[in-house]
């Protein structure tokens, strides 16, 4: 049996948009992997009451507003735990900052949600979450890219290879994954139901070969892209 560590035990694999899904969604788009977004899905596991008040508390997060007012109590799974929950925020965090970013429209949102098998009127919610805040979230945005003052930045990262055997047969197709720990520093972020006190975030990402090498060859061309700009101010 292949090890399991550094994989975010909140969200079922069984449960998560396949890879092909993954990217064939809108809000994919310009991301260097679609694997935060397979934390879409999980939500349906958080109290049917509570869903709009995450949706919402995730909204005030991107706007850079506390979120004090909703508890983690109010909206966990059973049994769960903030940080298990985790790529379920990042997730939505994701899909909200991208629907604006690429200027996507309500239906097409809610395509995607649909895609990702999310209940009709669970991505119903998500839409109508975001369509409703459109104009202060895209104000905290812009004002964001204009004052270069993004909250979130990476700290570290890890990973480590992960090597799952189809059959008891040593010789039989073997799956290749590699599990992605990133180390997130969140500047000036409120303590509160979505972020808790801590000023660091854990973020896993289980990418198979495909990923991984468009991971890489993305990152390859943003590097290439930042020398060149570097070599122009020069």
């Amino acid at each position: 049996m292949a090890s399991t560590e550094g994989r975010s035990p909140e969200v079922d694999p069984a449960n998560a948009p396949a890879p092909a899904q993954q990217s064939a969604l809108k809000c994919a788009e310009g991301l260097f992997t679609a694997a935060p977004l397979r934390g879409l899905r999980a939500l349906e596991r958080f109290p049917e009451a509570s869903r709009l008040k995450f949706l919402h508390a995730v909204l005030d997060d991107i706007a850079g507003k506390s979120t004090a007012w909703v508890s983690a109590e109010e909206w966990l799974p059973s049994g769960a735990t903030v940080e298990q929950c985790a790529p379920v925020t990042t997730a939505y965090r994701l899909l909200y900052r991208q629907a604006i970013n690429l200027k996507m429209q309500p239906r097409e949102v809610l395509a995607d949600l649909l895609r990702v098998q999310l209940q009709q009127s669970t991505a119903e919610a998500v839409v109508t979450a975001l369509f409703a805040r459109q104009d202060e979230v895209v104000s905290a945005l812009k004002e964001e890219a204009i004052t270069g003052t993004a909250r979130t930045s990476l700290k570290d990262f890890d990973w480590k290879l992960n090597q799952e055997i189809s059959s008891d047969t040593i010789s039989s197709l073997s799956e290749p994954s590699l599990i992605l720990r990133l180390s997130l520093a969140h500047n000036d972020r409120p303590a509160d139901a979505v972020a808790q006190s801590q000023q660091t975030e854990q973020v896993f990402f289980e990418l198979n070969k495909a990923e991984l090498d468009s991971l890489i060859q993305k990152l390859e061309g943003a590097h290439s892209q930042m020398v060149k700009l570097k070599s122009f101010k020069s």
